[in-house]
């Protein structure tokens, strides 16, 4: 599929006009996406493109701009148009490549991949051992090279889907932070991604969905490194008054059962973590309302 079929269906252009965009959006987040779960996913995707329509990272600027002037007009989406999704992958997975992105594809939508920068260029042989010592979540039937590899992750970029950063070495931000470690974590992570794709990536997915993973000098050092966006996996639809810095997506599986997707999707889990939200805006220090955006599975994310 060339990358002109970006425009196709649910997927977004970057020129869109500020009148269409949706009125809220909802952020979904996978873990591993095996071919024995093609099946599921293939219904999962036709729901979103029933439902919703695709976002990249064009969309959510335009998305924040017109948060920002106020606007006098309501949105489209007030009038009965389709909210934003945002369908995003975390750990940079090779299943990622050969099975969710074509399915995308086929669908019409372009994904928003966070990867651990240290794997890609990692030799395969090496790949279990570390994600066995980070935390990554493997099933039983992996094989022995998990991750996608540099030549896999510049492809989907050059197809339009949306790269980010899951720090480094998928490392959770509890315990002890210093200085060392989110230079080695965030800085690093996101010039070892500019390295591969040729630009800096704009957005962040945080490692982990307990309270304690999401650190102050962290959130502090994303904007100070210049990202745009940082996701969690606390569940909430994202809104005009959202901060940039502390977006919400529902964690899916793509084998399971569908009438639990349905009620995942449509706000369940949005009620389930509520109390963490909290805690987390209080460990944070930060108000619910909105800050700046910078420049231009919940268990195991």
């Amino acid at each position: 599929m060339s990358i002109s079929a970006i425009d196709m269906l649910g997927a977004s252009s970057a020129g869109r006009d500020q009148e269409g965009l949706p009125k809220s959006i909802r952020a979904v987040a996978y873990h591993h996406t095996d071919r024995l779960a093609t099946a599921s996913l293939r219904r999962q995707f036709d729901y979103f493109r029933r439902h919703y329509r695709g976002l990249v990272e064009d969309d959510l600027d335009a998305f924040f701009v017109r948060g920002e002037r106020g606007k006098a007009r309501k949105p489209a989406g007030a009038r009965g148009g389709k909210p934003g999704l945002i369908i995003s992958f975390d750990d940079g997975l090779v299943d990622h490549y050969v099975v969710a992105a074509p399915l995308l594809e086929e669908y019409g939508f372009r994904g928003w991949f966070f990867v651990p920068a240290a794997l890609p260029p990692m030799a395969a042989s090496e790949q279990r051992a570390f994600c066995e010592a980070n935390g990554l979540f493997l099933p039983p039937d992996s094989g022995e090279r998990i991750g996608m590899n540099r030549e896999e992750l510049l492809d989907l970029a050059r197809r339009g889907h949306v790269v980010g950063c899951h720090t480094m070495n998928h490392r959770r931000f509890s315990g002890l932070v210093d200085a060392e470690l989110i230079d080695r974590e965030l800085t690093l992570a996101r010039d070892a991604l500019r390295t591969i794709t040729g630009a800096a990536p704009r957005s962040f997915a945080w490692v982990g969905g307990e309270p304690d993973t999401y650190h102050p000098l962290a959130q502090e050092a994303l904007k100070k490194e210049g990202f745009s966006y940082a996701f969690t996996t606390l569940s909430a639809k994202i809104r005009l008054d959202a901060d940039p810095l502390m977006l919400h997506r529902t964690v899916l599986d793509a084998d399971m059962p569908y009438p639990l997707f349905l009620a995942k999707v449509e706000g369940f889990s949005d009620l389930t973590h509520l109390g963490r939200r909290k805690a987390l805006e209080a460990r944070l220090g930060r108000p619910r309302a909105r800050g700046t955006s910078g420049s231009s599975t919940e268990e195991k994310a």
